[in-house]
């Protein structure tokens, strides 16, 4: 029996939506399949690493750990910042210009999310200690892998 996915719904910002549709295009694939395959290749990475090592660019966390990240920087997955992932989010609710991405991850993907954004606190993104929205995780991870680089908001 197949494991089953968790399946998580969302839009992303007019510039990402670009480069992830102009990136499609090229490849001849839907966007969906192209970012969720960007969002395994980044969450190899942070699975690599654990939630632990995990740290947002700018956050105190990420200052407190700089000179120990610089050393050891595979051991570190490094979020861009609330203001770069911010930038290249969507907060329109119109759907014929963000239509929404299905995404799809399995259990410990799930879990491993959930882990990072509990630590994070992210703006409205946890509610009574219950995670409500993954935006700056995923959307984070998206601008980290080199297909979305050129946007200039990956973390260092």
């Amino acid at each position: 029996m197949k494991d089953e996915k968790v399946k998580i719904n969302m839009r992303v910002g007019q510039r990402l939506r670009e480069v992830l549709e102009g990136r499609a295009a090229v490849e001849d694939i839907r966007v969906g399949t192209l970012t969720n395959r960007l969002l395994q290749e980044e969450l190899g990475k942070v699975l690599a690493v654990g939630a632990e090592h995990c740290v947002v660019e700018g956050e105190d966390e990420y200052e407190q750990h700089r000179e120990e990240i610089a050393k050891s920087r595979d051991q570190y997955y490094i979020f861009p910042s609330d203001a770069a992932v911010d930038d290249n989010m969507s907060t329109k609710e119109d759907n014929t210009v963000f239509p929404q991405i299905s995404l799809y991850f399995t259990k410990e993907q799930h879990d491993v999310m959930n882990e990072i954004v509990l630590r994070r606190g992210a703006w409205k993104t946890v509610q009574n200690g219950h995670v409500k929205s993954y935006r700056y995780v995923i959307v984070g991870m998206l601008l980290n892998n080199p297909a979305c680089r050129k946007l200039g908001a990956a973390g260092k």
